[in-house]
């Protein structure tokens, strides 16, 4: 199995048995693969160049969880067209490696590149106004529902706080007066919605064309509040150059608490993660604090230099 934080562009060669059923279901030959920059899970993404010249992107479950992702990934792309790559085949024994294939979207632009994610003017507009159109699409009933319990982040971090200031977000003095603003914020989240949600917004997710936004990587599509992608999306965006998440989506602070705390038990806990990850995982903890302080009308937080231990987990 491949490793979790093995990109794909990274992974091996496509094994003979996968060509040989997708050539079947196409009824075309193989002639060239390449991998694409994304995919952190295990299973396996080609972008495949058929004898003919055309072009597809092919996604093979490894694994029985992968395999759950895949098919409920291929239910999201029937129910959303509008903003999903279209359906070219879908091969499934019934075992854990279904393969899903659907146009390639080569000729689209693509922001998540080599070396640096890089948004053209008026990008994010349109990404903003893609991401709000999804979320009032009815979805199918037999998507997955999203949490239904509220998170308990910062009550972990109030009870435990020195891996948390070791990771130099704020004072011991700040967190002990504002951190109980920020429990209650995450306990008043409502996750629950009947509105379509991606589940995994970021930009390597994301390609525009010249009419339309396309959104890739459904695996963790779900039922759910219709804020929820937004509220994803918008802190990575700002990381990226774009806007506060503020002056995007007002009312955010109950989203920002939460995933500030997520984010930065991450950081804490996810020792297997490669340093560029920690290190991402730390920044966006400290824009969706920021988010969730202005929000709350909180006082700003005093931040403090990291510690040694800190610095050494990302």
């Amino acid at each position: 199995m491949a490793d979790r934080y093995v990109p794909s562009s990274l992974q091996r060669a496509p094994p003979e048995a996968l060509t040989t059923r997708v050539e079947k279901v196409l009824g075309r030959r193989w002639s060239a693969w390449s991998k694409p920059n994304t995919g952190l899970s295990a299973a396996h993404r080609f972008i495949v160049e058929l004898d003919d010249g055309a072009r597809v992107f092919v996604k093979a479950a490894t694994t029985a969880e992968t395999a759950v992702w895949l098919r409920n990934e291929r239910q999201a792309l029937a129910a959303a067209p509008a903003f999903a790559p279209r359906e070219i085949g879908w091969i499934d024994d019934g075992d854990d490696s279904p393969i899903l294939i659907v146009e390639a979207l080569v000729d689209a632009y693509w922001p998540a590149q080599p070396g640096g994610t890089r948004w053209r003017p008026g990008d994010l507009e349109r990404v903003f106004s893609a991401v709000r159109a999804l979320s009032e699409q009815k979805p199918l009933l037999t998507l997955p529902a999203g949490r239904r319990e509220p998170t308990q982040g910062w009550t972990t971090i109030l009870n435990a706080p020195v891996t948390f200031i070791g990771l130099g977000l704020c004072s011991a003095r700040w967190l002990d007066r504002h951190g109980p603003a920020l429990a209650q914020a995450e306990a008043g989240l409502e996750w629950r919605g009947d509105a379509f949600v991606h589940g995994d917004m970021r930009s390597d997710n994301i390609c525009l064309t010249d009419d339309c936004v396309k959104f890739v990587d459904w695996s963790n599509a779900r039922r759910g509040a219709k804020a929820t992608d937004l509220a994803l999306f918008l802190p990575t965006a700002h990381l990226e150059g774009g806007p506060p998440p503020a002056s995007v989506m007002a009312g955010g602070g109950p989203w920002a608490a939460q995933q500030s705390a997520e984010l930065a038990l991450r950081a804490i806990s996810d020792t297997q993660a490669p340093e560029w990850l920690r290190r991402v995982l730390r920044r966006l903890a400290r824009i969706n604090l920021d988010w969730a302080i202005q929000d709350l009308s909180l006082p700003a937080r005093a931040s403090v230099p990291r510690t040694p231990s800190a610095r050494k987990s990302g």
